[in-house]
């Protein structure tokens, strides 16, 4: 989608599975992509966690988007990937794993294709949930093991060396926003900044239980000092003329954060629940289980329908049973007074062509 288009509207799509990169790519084409809704749809999973064989929830780089209400579901590369994407915005989406560990959440890394320009793009009241634990909850205790050893390693990256390391030199990250979302489950970072500049990012919280695991993998490279797994970290060093909440803890080196492994097994996981858990198990904490959509109807989660789709379809259905029934009654009446009015005059058998019938016949 996307392209040299505007006014787009992608709704109630199920997409899986990609063969490519991407469950949802919105594309920028000759820079004159405008004002594409991303809007109720149910995404995942995308990819595989294997290394290289990830793919992305919704890639957008597309100027002035809104992508909202989504429900993305074990994708792989990043959940919701803004290639710049001016003027854009991100709100009131799911993003969760269960059987796959993800490398990001949200991601606002990419310089190309617009030169690192994120103005105007606002990521708002997004609700990102790691790994939790697959053992049986016990009372006491806190955490367990995920049998899968699911993490988000990072829920929001911001700027490229965060995801790249060096590969982009100096280039940055540059006018973007991140407001009021909500992170949840196990992560390597929960919010990790490096190489921005003009960014406000702000009321950014935790909820639920969490807990933020990993080491260093064999993607490390041996000239970066990978910081301890954190809820925010932010390399000063790289960040420029941002305003940031207080909570942000420095460190020295935000260079390809995405290297961390999750431990392999071990009491780690937080107790809790995910989107998609059956009727009376926990779900989130905090999260509802769906997110709104604009005319107050539940968004799609786990594959389906949002209840106003749903009864539309079952109103229609309705109707139209309603309909045919007023036809097939029409239908009767006509042919009923046919009968009658032909019972009145000649019959049937009496027209010129059945009696030279019947007269050749008996000759």
């Amino acid at each position: 989608m996307g392209g040299s288009n505007s006014n787009q509207l992608i709704e109630y799509v199920h997409s899986f599975d990609p063969r490519s990169w991407s469950c949802m790519h919105i594309a920028e084409g000759a820079f004159t992509c405008n004002n594409v809704t991303i809007q109720n749809n149910d995404i995942g999973p995308c990819g595989s966690d294997a290394f290289q064989e990830w793919a992305d929830g919704i890639s957008v780089s597309c100027r002035n988007c809104l992508v909202r209400n989504n429900t993305i579901n074990n994708p792989t590369d990043g959940g919701i990937v803004l290639f710049g994407s001016p003027g854009t915005v991100v709100e009131s989406n799911t993003i969760y794993v269960e059987t796959n560990t993800l490398l990001g959440g949200i991601n606002m890394v990419d310089y190309d294709p617009w030169n690192g320009d994120y103005t105007g793009t606002i990521v708002r009241n997004n609700n990102i949930a790691g790994g939790f634990s697959t053992d049986q909850d016990v009372a006491g205790e806190l955490k367990g093991e995920n049998k899968e050893d699911v993490i988000i390693k990072i829920g929001i990256a911001i700027g490229p060396r965060t995801w790249f390391g060096d590969r982009y030199g100096s280039n940055v990250s540059q006018s973007g926003t991140v407001l009021n979302n909500q992170l949840t489950g196990a992560f390597g970072y929960g919010i990790a900044m490096s190489s921005a500049s003009n960014f406000t990012v702000e009321n950014n919280v935790l909820v639920g239980n969490t807990s933020f695991i990993g080491a260093r993998g064999p993607n490390c490279t041996d000239t970066d000092t990978t910081p301890s797994p954190a809820p925010f970290v932010i390399d000063l060093s790289t960040v420029t003329g941002s305003a940031t909440q207080l909570d942000f803890q420095n460190i020295t080196d935000g260079n390809g954060l995405t290297c961390i492994l999750p431990p392999d097994g071990g009491d780690y996981w937080p107790f809790g629940g995910n989107p998609s858990a059956a009727p009376g198990e926990p779900g989130i904490p905090g999260i509802p289980s769906n997110s709104s959509s604009p005319d107050g109807t539940q968004a799609l989660s786990g594959g389906g329908l949002s209840g106003g789709a749903k009864g539309g379809i079952a109103v229609a259905v309705i109707l139209g049973v309603a309909g045919l029934a007023v036809l097939c009654w029409f239908i009767r009446r006509w042919a009923l007074n046919r009968v009658a009015t032909r019972g009145q005059g000649e019959q049937p058998w009496a027209r010129s062509e059945y009696v030279q019938t019947r007269e050749h016949v008996a000759a």
